[in-house]
């Protein structure tokens, strides 16, 4: 299948797939074409330089065709996820490495809420606030990452083989972003006796 039908039958499942979602943004035809275009160049550029830098991808499509799948889901590109690069070195096979590469992603989400989480109870609740002792930050984080993880969905696998006969391994995941911020309300939701608190979950939630 050439290129620019591949672009049409993934236009048309992006607009599908939006028309199906009514929480999900919408857009025109005219902006997912534009998108599309967009990351028609940005897969060409990128898989241009994967390629240089000696990455071996062995998926049943051509990388630059799998790049541009992969570009249209993320928000970026009119899609409803967040794009999540892993590395792992000296993984004793690619298999492996691709295990590794999904629980270091679960780690960082985790890392990511816990520091954000606690940047807003140190700025929002005093000294002797009720939520102020770490068991709450860590019960929440852990609830939140939950949530996340269920929604990381592994792309593309991409590896080199070391002299070591080790592999070095990079995952390209993609995360849902509506689910991020569902989680971030469902618990302000649930701390909503704190009304200062909640509220500055909710507005971290929607990014503000």
């Amino acid at each position: 299948m050439k290129l620019k039908k591949i672009i049409s039958v993934l236009l048309i499942a992006v607009l599908g797939i939006a028309a199906a979602d009514v929480t999900a943004k919408v857009y025109t035809e005219k902006e997912m074409k534009h998108f599309t275009k967009m990351a028609e160049k940005s897969a060409k550029k990128r898989a241009k330089e994967l390629k240089k830098e000696k990455w071996v991808y062995n998926g049943t499509a051509d990388l630059e065709t799998k790049l541009l799948t992969h570009m249209l889901k993320t928000e970026e590109f009119g899609g409803e996820n967040v794009e999540r690069v892993v590395d792992v070195i000296d993984a004793p096979s690619v298999t492996i490495g691709e295990k590794l590469a999904r629980s270091n992603a679960e780690q960082d989400i985790a890392r990511e809420i816990r520091t954000m989480l606690k940047g807003i109870i140190d700025t929002h609740v005093k000294a002797d606030g009720r939520y102020s002792n770490d068991i709450y930050l860590d019960n929440w984080t852990a609830k939140v990452a939950q949530e996340l993880n269920g929604t990381i969905q592994k792309d593309i696998v991409l590896y080199k083989k070391n002299k070591d006969n080790t592999f070095t391994v990079r995952v390209i995941f993609v995360a849902n972003a509506d689910s991020r911020r569902q989680a971030l309300r469902d618990l302000a939701d649930e701390i909503a006796d704190d009304i200062e608190l909640s509220n500055a979950i909710r507005r971290a939630a929607e990014g503000e």
